[in-house]
């Protein structure tokens, strides 16, 4: 049983100025009141003056890292996300990925490393009482949050990484069915078991829709007819070094862009990333899907999983309530706290036009391999995460019959 985690957490947001202490900080730092973001909703690139622009963002992030700073939450603003490495601060970023509204400038919050053990819910608070104090805050369709979670010094060991796996692809129907329209069927965060579809007209349409590892593909969609059985047997033979393969399709710059990213788990950070969640504008729903995650991975390890390999259908939207309910109350009470509801969203998922699609995926070839900015500041720890490749030990796990009847 894992009594506590270590996690961080991403947040892309759209801000613009309030108060004029917010405004006297951004004309220090350079700003021109002149030059607008300029850009409309859906466009990335672009305006009548782009090296303002960059200015003009450059000193937005150094105004929102000064104004978090002077309020007692240690933060820096960098350049660009793979400097974010300063593990004891917050950081704030850019991300080329979020269309901007005129009048309103992106910036990505990356957390310091947090822990369960820590009052981590307030900090969250006043992160955002902060900037709803000086700034106006949107969230639209291109922004999102991330949840990167590890068990602290050492990361997960293979029987619970197999066991994450499991809960993954059990729940995935489910988590796709509580998610807002926006996020049911996001490029930048596609189902871990279903595919995507290529895109025409992209010079790399031989891999879009390549982040899916076809054998999960295919037995995931056997499962009404032969269970989960071939699921859990490919599952029961993954270690720490092969997950990632083994959940994604192996393209290493394709392979994060999945609702649960186990790329890191190889690496020097060693964590889980939950890439699901939409954009947060209030501290409320950042707690909130911070919440989740923790829970969906605390009860995932304490899980009794050969109890549901014979059935042929995953849980529903109110087994992962009580899943994530469940995983919560085996960590420190305030985890607990945190949670909103988790009821299903029924409207269709939004549709992409093939143009923004074909944009999407330019940004996806841009960013490469490039870390995320939250991985590259747990990796700078002086003890980072190693794995202990080794079989679980006794986690006192629980039988999933308390999900609900089938």
């Amino acid at each position: 049983m894992l009594g506590h985690l270590d996690f961080g957490v991403e947040i892309e947001i759209l801000l613009a100025p309030r108060s004029t202490t917010f405004l006297n900080t951004l004309r220090a730092k350079g700003w021109d009141k002149t030059v607008d973001s300029q850009l409309r909703p859906g466009e990335y690139s672009g305006g009548r003056h782009p090296a303002l622009q960059s200015k003009n963002r450059q000193a937005f992030r150094s105004a929102v890292a000064t104004t978090l700073h002077q309020d007692g939450i240690k933060t820096v603003a960098v350049d660009s996300s793979d400097k974010a490495t300063d593990f004891s601060a917050w950081t704030v970023v850019d991300d080329e990925s979020v269309g901007e509204l005129p009048g309103f400038w992106r910036v990505e919050l990356v957390s310091r490393v947090l822990s369960t053990r820590g009052d981590w819910q307030r900090e969250l608070n006043q992160v955002f009482d902060t900037l709803r104090a000086e700034c106006y805050i949107k969230s639209t369709n291109d922004c999102s949050m991330h949840v990167h979670v590890s068990p602290g010094q050492v990361t997960f060991d293979n029987a619970q990484i197999r066991d994450i796996c499991k809960a993954v692809i059990y729940f995935d129907d489910a988590i796709t069915r509580v998610m807002p329209a926006d996020r049911k069927d996001n490029p930048w965060a596609k189902s871990n078991c279903l595919p995507e579809h290529p895109v025409k007209g992209d010079p790399d349409w031989a891999r879009c829709g390549q982040s899916v590892n076809p054998k999960i593909k295919r037995y995931y969609s056997q499962v009404p007819t032969v269970t989960f059985a071939p699921l859990w047997k490919l599952f029961d033979k993954i270690t720490w070094k092969t997950v990632s393969d083994t959940m994604s399709d192996r393209q290493g710059d394709r392979a994060r862009y999945l609702s649960w990213n186990f790329e890191n788990i190889t690496k020097q950070c060693g964590t889980l990333e939950f890439r699901r969640p939409p954009g947060a504008a209030s501290s409320r729903d950042a707690n909130h899907w911070v919440a989740f995650a923790l829970g969906f991975v605390s009860q995932a390890v304490s899980t009794k999983w050969d109890t549901v390999e014979t059935r042929t259908s995953g849980g529903s939207v109110a087994d992962l309530q009580t899943f994530v309910v469940q995983g919560l109350k085996r960590l420190p009470p305030q985890c607990y706290a945190a949670l909103g509801g988790i009821k299903e969203d029924t409207s269709p998922p939004r549709r992409i036009s093939p143009e923004e699609l074909l944009r999407i995926e330019a940004l996806k070839r841009q960013k490469g391999k490039t870390a995320s900015p939250y991985a590259a500041k747990a990796s700078s720890r002086p003890s980072t995460p190693t794995s202990s490749a080794s079989s679980s030990p006794s986690l006192g796990r629980s039988s999933p019959s308390g999900w609900g009847n089938r």
